[in-house]
């Protein structure tokens, strides 16, 4: 760590935030990623209708099936192998769990170390495999729903590389289909069961869960999935739509808060409501303060974090415009890609709305959340500060305005 970097953290967050880095680091990118499916491939199993439906779903995803007397170099799909043994599968070989297998999880794991991938069909067998220490970056979930078996291998496509992620679309995702007006969208791995099972026991209301894209590093993928959903969002017209990642915490008085704020936002000028700002750095600025039904609302000229955040057209505009060309090349994550936004309204309350589940792992960079609550704590106790010093300068008339919003761009483009 430079000794930079050091400072800004002793600065921002004390102690705890350093044994907070020193104790959950972030996991280093896994080594030999997997291959693209290749053009041609094979399904090689007994005939069935799963079989059958999954050879249906690859050729409607532009493959060639071919019989099982495969080519060198081409991708076999192995579904329900009997005694698989390490000799037998190498980089190429793809095994298909089904629900019908009888395979014990730990040979599973250690055939994952040495095949192109797994496929599993159960999510109990699927933590199984988690536990069992088989790397991540080679275990995917599908369903066995014919209807559902194409959207799930153009997920496993855009992960190995068979897609490229700037062209990725988002109508190939069926719960991105036939959005309301104000959608309710949470980003979730189906390959991270717990952070899943955590935000369903919440039993938040009209979220619609999103099968995101799996990245190695994790940061792209999550980067990837918010991309998919902005488009979705721009391309129905939304008015607005709230988007969240399956970590967060929120308290038994989530929906009554919620309530306010978004009677609150009906009546001002936003672009992004940010219900967890996890980083409020040296050039945040307070532009406003109301009290509005009991909540205090802190208007913000930029935010960071994806936990929870309810986006105006015009920020999903600019959640959109990342891509992994430009972006994922320079090292800006989505999170930090949004606090980049020229112009940014933000609105927030103090305290915030949300919170972040700290007996979870990040999907995107693989610590514990934990790390994190150095970083959430300090942000707080920041925007407490800004707001009091704010309050006390006469109502910030010695602030200058915000920025005006740029003028003359469609928030409705062409995608």
């Amino acid at each position: 760590m430079h000794l930079r970097r050091l400072g800004q953290i002793m600065r921002q967050e004390g102690p705890h935030g350093f044994y907070s880095r020193l104790r959950y680091p972030k996991r280093r990118r896994q080594a030999g990623s997997v291959a693209p499916f290749s053009r041609q491939l094979a399904i090689i199993g007994a005939r069935s209708d799963f079989a059958d439906s999954l050879s249906a779903a690859l050729i409607a995803l532009g493959h060639q099936v071919l019989p099982e007397t495969a080519r060198p170099g081409m991708t076999r799909l192995h579904i329900d192998p009997e005694n698989p043994s390490l000799a037998a599968y190498g980089p190429e070989d793809v095994l298909v769990i089904t629900a019908g297998s009888g395979l014990d999880p730990a040979r599973l794991g250690l055939l994952a170390r040495h095949c192109h991938s797994i496929i599993e069909t159960s999510e109990t067998r699927l933590a199984r495999l988690i536990e069992a220490g088989a790397p991540a970056d080679r275990l995917f979930l599908i369903t066995r729903d014919p209807a559902l078996l194409r959207r799930d291998l153009y997920r496993i496509q855009l992960a190995v590389g068979s897609v490229d992620p700037d062209h990725a679309d988002w109508q190939q995702f069926h719960e991105l289909q036939k959005l309301g007006r104000r959608p309710r969208l949470c980003l979730s791995l189906p390959e991270t069961p717990e952070r899943r099972h955590s935000f369903l026991r919440r039993r938040l209301p009209e979220f619609r869960l999103f099968n995101g894209v799996r990245g190695n590093p994790g940061w792209i993928g999550a980067a990837i999935g918010f991309r998919l959903m902005a488009r979705a969002c721009l391309s129905a017209r939304v008015d607005s739509a709230v988007i969240c990642e399956d970590d967060l915490y929120a308290d038994p008085r989530f929906e009554d808060r919620l309530e306010v704020v978004t009677d609150y936002l009906a009546q001002t000028e936003w672009d992004v409501f940010s219900g967890l700002s996890t980083h409020i750095g040296d050039g945040y600025r307070v532009t406003r303060v109301e009290r509005f039904r009991g909540e205090t609302f802190v208007h913000l000229n930029r935010t960071t974090g994806m936990v929870f955040n309810i986006f105006a057209p015009r920020a999903l505009d600019w959640l959109a415009a990342w891509s992994v060309g430009t972006h994922a090349r320079a090292r800006i994550t989505i999170d930090r890609h949004l606090e980049r936004m020229p112009a940014m309204r933000v609105v927030t309350t103090l305290p915030f709305l949300v919170d972040h589940a700290d007996g979870l792992a990040s999907s995107a960079w693989g610590f514990s959340n934990r790390r994190y609550r150095g970083l959430i704590s300090a942000s707080q106790r920041r925007l407490a500060r800004m707001v009091a010093e704010f309050e006390a300068s006469e109502g910030g008339r010695r602030h200058p305005p915000a920025a005006p919003v740029p003028r003359g761009r469609a928030w409705w483009p062409s995608l």
